[in-house]
């Protein structure tokens, strides 16, 4: 999914959202709309009792103003969410289950792009 607002569509009945180190992802694509950019991390797989971290970078100039989760599969605990520095959203994930899981983080960006 390009969005998190996507992904939580895609996922459908018994989706988890929620706004709130170990291994790190970043990168992702940016859709504006409402005067603010979400910045999209990419998507981590956690594995079975594991933690995986996912990261949402704001384009350069911008600021993290908030931000949040996305996962499709029931079951992933937020660990951590929070703004990391001035231009990011991390997002911990625990994965308490015996299967491996997905989970995205994404932030909402102010400002103007350089």
């Amino acid at each position: 999914p390009s969005s998190a607002a996507a992904a939580e569509q895609a996922a459908g009945p018994g989706a988890q959202t929620g706004t709130a180190p170990r291994d790190i992802t970043r990168g992702g694509t940016c859709e504006t709309r409402d005067g603010l950019t979400e910045a999209v991390g990419d998507i981590v797989t956690v594995p079975a009792g594991g933690s995986a971290t996912s990261v949402a970078v704001c384009p350069d100039g911008m600021t993290a103003v908030s931000g949040g989760w996305s996962t499709v599969e029931p079951g992933l605990v937020q660990g951590v969410s929070q703004r990391l520095g001035s231009d990011s959203w991390r997002v911990v994930f625990d994965n308490p289950t015996a299967e491996e899981l997905s989970g995205i983080a994404f932030a909402y960006c102010a400002g103007e792009e350089e």
